[in-house]
């Protein structure tokens, strides 16, 4: 049999496992309301999202306000692998990583969440998660919040 001949080879391609989906959310959480037109110029990047303080519910548990945020989606990846994202999430941070902090700095009290999210397509099929000391620093510097979040989206 020749090597890439797979005539004779009995391969189910439907057995394959399915890869996790992957996709982060990046958010700036404002405890203040003022006009939120300009954090798009100041940080450098497009916010998927904004929505001012006074736009927000109150927290049935908290009896306050729910702060106001800025969020920022990356691409999906259909992956074992978290690196593709941690890429983009280290390029996004990285690269506008002056206007994040003047934000955070200018507009407090505010903090900045890094939400991952591992959309489990198939039972027992996980992501491997290394995070490079480069991503960690580029989190740490701007005094980020950062949690992952698992579910089940098979059944």
């Amino acid at each position: 049999m020749k090597i890439g001949d797979d005539t004779k080879m009995n391969i189910k391609y439907e057995d394959l496992p399915k890869p996790p989906i992957l996709f982060c959310e990046v958010d700036i959480c404002f405890y203040l309301d003022f006009d939120m037109n300009k954090l798009n110029e100041i940080i450098g990047v497009n916010a998927c999202e904004i929505r001012k303080m006074s736009e927000m519910r109150i927290n049935p548990v908290a009896h306050k306000k729910n702060p106001g945020y800025w969020s920022y989606l990356t691409n999906k990846y259909c992956s074992f692998d978290c690196n593709l994202l941690f890429e983009e999430i280290d390029n996004l941070l990285s690269l506008h990583k002056k206007g994040f902090a003047h934000v955070l700095q200018q507009y407090k009290p505010s903090e900045l969440l890094v939400h991952i999210w591992i959309l489990v397509q198939q039972e027992g099929e996980f992501p491997v998660i290394r995070f490079s000391p480069q991503i960690l620093s580029t989190l740490s510097s701007l005094g980020a919040i950062l949690d992952i979040n698992v579910s089940n989206d098979y059944g």
